[in-house]
């Protein structure tokens, strides 16, 4: 088994059915809904970016990280997206998220999403704050060290 993400094993098998490339650990199917299709006919762009939120949140939980308001939490820094092909109404699509580089404070994300190879793909830049405050916090200690043991990004 390469990961889990919401219980589901990341295996081999599962990556080659979406034509997934490269190594990704952590992962969740998504089923196009009709709510996600715009009057083009497609997913619109902005389902991708609620898909990569909410994967980073689930992540983020699975990593022993907290998204309550009396904890230090991730908030969005910067966020580049390249949109690839389209999706439509009622497909199923894969998508995946790693941890490409940690610092004191903040975590880059690579996301993308696919189907018969990429559709989507993104980099985000994740800051810890406290809420109440806005001032940039430490990640936890604990919820580090898991995403060093599972994607073992770079240290910044």
């Amino acid at each position: 088994m390469l990961g889990t993400f919401v219980g589901a094993a990341v295996t081999p098998d599962l990556l080659a059915a979406f034509g997934v490339e490269g190594e990704w650990r952590f992962a969740q199917r998504r089923q196009v809904l009709w709510a996600d299709v715009d009057r083009f006919g497609h997913a619109n762009h902005t389902t991708f970016l609620r898909y990569f939120e909410d994967a980073r949140c689930t992540y983020v939980e699975a990593m022993g990280g907290a998204l309550a308001m009396d904890q230090p939490g991730p908030v969005m820094s910067r966020l580049s997206v390249h949109y690839v092909k389209p999706l439509a109404y009622g497909d199923e699509a894969l998508v995946t998220t790693r941890a490409v580089s940690i610092g004191r404070t903040s975590i880059v994300f690579d996301y993308a999403t696919w189907k018969d190879g990429a559709c989507c793909t993104a980099q985000a830049v994740i800051v810890f704050v406290i809420n109440a405050s806005g001032a940039k916090a430490p990640i936890p200690a604990a919820m580090r060290a898991a995403v060093l043991a599972l994607d073992a990004p770079v240290q910044r």
